[in-house]
């Protein structure tokens, strides 16, 4: 019952962060074994608002990139792993992470980051291939978790300015 009332809460997250997506999208995405990098940028872009009107499964790895940079991803053809998928959340929702992360920005430090977040389970394997509905989670909890840091610093900045 617990589980049914999270993947509830878990969807109605996603539909109110993917509001441009179809539900045909969502529902192909969610039986799908493996994720591509095309497939990632795909609902990225349509979280970051980029050019809603023209974007589609074949170009949404090029409107990714113009926006966001991925500069140590090696993978863009193939299924993603757990770790490179970690990177890219990292990137778009733009996470700060720790030291390491910081420092190196590379994808291992970017999944032990999400891992730290509890947005990937922490047992996970670095190099398991990621699925459709592992990859609507993540990012659902990436999303949630860089609106919850934006509503800080905006908060932050409201009390800095009340206090001048």
């Amino acid at each position: 019952m617990q589980k049914n009332i999270f993947f509830i809460l878990f969807l109605s997250i996603l539909c109110s962060a993917l509001p441009a997506q179809s539900s045909d999208s969502i529902t192909k995405m969610l039986d799908s074994k493996t994720v591509t990098f095309n497939e990632v940028s795909y609902f990225a872009a349509a979280y970051l608002d980029l050019e809603q009107d023209t974007v589609n499964l074949d170009n949404a790895a090029s409107v990714l990139q113009s926006a966001v940079k991925f500069p140590k991803l090696k993978n863009t053809e193939g299924a993603l792993c757990f770790k490179d998928f970690a990177y890219i959340c990292m990137r778009v929702w733009n996470i700060p992470g720790s030291l390491n992360y910081r420092l190196f920005k590379s994808p291992r430090y970017a999944l032990r980051e999400l891992k730290a977040l509890r947005c990937i389970p922490p047992f996970t394997d670095p190099d398991a291939y990621i699925t459709g509905r592992d990859m609507l989670y993540v990012m659902s909890k990436c999303a949630a978790a860089a609106e919850v840091r934006n509503a800080k610093e905006k908060s932050k900045q409201n009390v800095k300015g009340k206090s001048k």
